[in-house]
């Protein structure tokens, strides 16, 4: 029986597509994990939902100012 000397190589076993995996590991996953958190938190905190009920609360202020300063001008209207 023959020992032969061990001859490996740090590379030895790896296929071509290892860089595929790495790279998918290292910076797809990641990224993903950070969207999903970010997507997540923003639909928690309703941001969409609260810009448009934002909007919407604004425009009801803003019609009902333009409703009081004419009550106004018509009251001084009516006065001179």
């Amino acid at each position: 029986m023959t020992i032969l000397p061990f001859t490996a190589t740090a590379n030895e076993g790896k296929t071509a597509s290892a860089w595929i995996m790495d790279f998918l590991i290292s910076w797809v996953a990641p990224l993903i994990i950070l969207l999903a958190l970010w997507t997540f938190f923003f639909k928690r905190i309703g941001f969409s939902k609260h810009m448009d009920r934002e909007k919407a609360h604004m425009e009801k202020v803003e019609k009902l100012l333009e409703r009081i300063a004419a009550a106004v001008e018509q009251k001084a209207i009516l006065k001179n």
